[in-house]
């Protein structure tokens, strides 16, 4: 689905790890700009793209985050 989100509330990361967060949404999600509190499912992203950000967090970042986190926070800043 394309993408009918405000870019007006563009939030860019602030953090060394949200920048790093973002390069892995807009990677799995083929999506140039992504925000921080731009939510994952908006933005196209599913159950199995889910699994493959978190298997990229797990294997670039070493941080191991339970699948079921992005469900519950689904925006990089939550």
């Amino acid at each position: 689905p394309e993408y009918n989100g405000d870019e007006s509330r563009y939030l860019a990361p602030r953090t060394v790890l949200e920048a790093k967060l973002v390069e892995i949404w807009q990677e799995i999600l083929h999506v140039e700009r992504i925000g921080i509190q731009d939510n994952f499912f908006e933005r196209g992203g599913h159950s199995l793209l889910a699994t493959q950000v978190m298997s990229r967090i797990r294997s670039h970042e070493h941080i191991d985050i339970v699948l079921s986190a992005l469900f519950k926070h689904p925006t990089i800043e939550a």
